[in-house]
């Protein structure tokens, strides 16, 4: 006789065996500190290497006789003006100069030095601006001719509805990476948890004392807290390191907030809970078929739910079209389309609601499949079964 009661009590015990069993809160503790010193190391490496030299590089200007030359840069203003480039060039090889620019005419410069410089660059912003000076001198145009000779035109951007802020795009991408790093464990976690038991015959004897729908639902509860929990833990010490960064820049804490819209993340946080629950069902499924995971032919399959996830990137650009609208209501799809459609299109309430119910009831689906196929297939060795293999055996 049937015991509901003691049913979720026995799903309960195996999702805390299989959490228990692959998150490891020391290597956990482990993998934040080295995640900590790669991010200070790298954080001082950044700013030692983009830090500016304090002496300024050594630097010979060759120009055209009666070029009005007004620099404003310390670096070219302190430069040498020379008249003859084999001198200049023959100085830079000596290394008693870094740099060599010659002025052709007022649009063409050429720099040499003996390798890439990131000066450069400052030396190209310095000449554009002095060539607005020099075309005006050599045509005898005003300024304000000039000015409006050179402007390009703008395009005045109008909306029938509210634009979506930045807060509320960078929120979808942060959650459809959510779900994407989520069916990442997941699939690292069903295989060695479903096929490694298999392969090692510990299933027999836990079917034994435990119905296989126990025990499926325990697996895919406990892998999907498991990958959840550690997604969590990375995501909270991001947003901590990049509180930080943006601390010691002089921005604050609150720009990091202000790049996540608060109210919009509960509603996406449950699409991705829903999601990875949904995809951690199918691996479970697929895991459940594989014999010998070195020579499975459906291996392949555990990495097919990152191709529907990674559909929301594509929403972010067009989310109003008809197909869009499909695959925020397909249940695939929805966990990573809908929240991009959320924020940057237009949805009515009962297309979210409906998204959601579709979605449960996919995980309803996706998880008596997977019991389905565990309870057929858990004790056969040898030959993998095919999927119409399973499914006649199912109905038999």
């Amino acid at each position: 006789m049937n015991n509901p009661k003691e049913d979720l009590k026995l799903t309960w015990i195996v999702a805390r065996w299989e959490f228990t069993r692959f998150y490891k809160i020391r290597n956990e503790l482990i993998g934040m500190a080295v995640m900590i010193v790669v991010g200070v190391i790298s954080y001082l490496v950044t700013t030692t290497a983009m830090k500016q030299p304090d002496e300024l590089p050594r630097i010979a200007v060759i120009k055209p006789a009666g070029l009005v030359w007004n620099p404003g840069t310390d670096m070219l203003r302190k430069a040498s003006l020379m008249t003859d480039t084999l001198t200049a060039c023959k100085q830079l090889s000596q290394e008693q100069l870094e740099g060599v620019l010659v002025i052709l005419s007022g649009d063409r410069w050429k720099i040499i030095t003996p390798a890439p410089r990131k000066w450069i660059s400052e030396i190209e912003s310095d000449l554009k601006k002095q060539h607005n000076a020099w075309v005006i001198n050599a045509t005898g145009i005003t300024t304000e001719l000039y000015e409006q000779v050179t402007t390009q035109g703008t395009l005045e951007r109008v909306y029938l509805r509210e634009t979506p802020d930045r807060a509320g795009k960078i929120t979808a991408m942060v959650f459809i990476i959510f779900i994407l790093m989520g069916i990442f464990l997941s699939f690292a976690y069903q295989f060695t948890a479903i096929s490694g038991e298999k392969q090692q015959r510990i299933t027999e004897q836990i079917i034994s004392a435990v119905k296989p729908g126990i025990w499926m639902d325990g697996k895919i509860l406990g892998i999907s807290l498991t990958g959840i929990t550690s997604i969590t833990v990375y995501g909270i010490l991001t947003v901590l390191g990049f509180s930080l960064f943006m601390q010691l820049t002089g921005k604050g804490f609150a720009a990091v907030f202000g790049m996540i819209h608060l109210p919009s993340a509960f509603l996406f946080l449950l699409f991705a809970l829903l999601s990875i629950v949904m995809w951690n069902a199918f691996l479970a499924a697929i895991s459940s078929m594989i014999t010998d995971p070195n020579n499975s032919s459906k291996n392949g399959l555990l990495m097919l739910p990152l191709l529907p996830a990674m559909t929301g990137f594509l929403a972010l650009g067009d989310p109003d079209t008809g197909f869009m609208q499909f695959l925020s209501l397909f249940p695939l799809t929805s966990g990573s389309v809908m929240p991009a459609r959320m924020v940057l299109g237009n949805v009515q309430t009962w297309e979210v609601i409906t998204s959601l119910l579709i979605l449960l009831a996919a995980i309803w689906l996706m998880r008596k499949a997977a019991t389905l196929i565990f309870r057929t297939t858990v004790l056969i060795t040898g030959k993998e079964p095919s999927f119409a293999e399973v499914w006649r055996w199912a109905r038999s």
